[in-house]
């Protein structure tokens, strides 16, 4: 992995970037290449994609890498005090999921208020959090069930009219 300012703010391992240019250049099978190279594989859309989908794809793809870290998370999360790089690990892998979803959900967060905006990140790094999954998943949990609790949350706090000037402390 070569490190550079790229690579630590999108969590990519080299410092390679797909953009899309127009004309349907970038194919999903490029974009997906380039990712699995290690770089940052991005395609273009004509439109947005609706809110509905996005929660959809969003929470299929959250359940199943929640799933397979799950175990190396735990057993990880042991020597987390104790290590200084588990710690840093952590800590990034936190701050990739927190972009993920606020890179997902951006439209819906574009369109808020800068007062409402921050409350309404916060829920969402909550609702996707590591620690929330596994609090969705305690023991005898069935992991179905776990994903509509995420997919109904996510319904609930991006949904247009919900109010979330409530929220703020401020």
């Amino acid at each position: 992995m070569l490190r550079t300012a790229f690579t630590e703010l999108v969590g990519c391992q080299v410092p390679i970037q797909l953009a899309p240019m127009g004309g349907g250049v970038v194919t999903p099978e490029l974009a997906i290449a380039v990712a699995r190279g290690g770089g940052l594989g991005m395609r273009q859309r004509a439109g947005p994609t609706p809110l509905a989908d996005r929660i959809d794809w969003f929470t299929q793809h959250w359940t199943e890498l929640a799933e397979a870290l799950r175990p190396l998370r735990q057993a990880a999360a042991v020597y987390e005090p104790f290590s200084p790089q588990v710690q840093e690990t952590f800590d990034r892998a936190r701050q990739w999921a927190r972009s993920a979803v606020e890179l997902v959900f951006l439209p819906e967060l574009s369109a808020r208020t800068a007062h409402e905006r921050v409350p309404l990140a916060t829920a969402l790094h909550h609702v996707t959090s590591w620690s929330g999954w596994d609090e969705l998943q305690r023991p005898g949990a069935d992991t179905g069930d776990a994903s509509a609790a995420v997919r109904l949350l996510l319904h609930a706090l991006l949904a247009p009219t919900t109010p979330v000037t409530h929220f703020c402390p401020h």
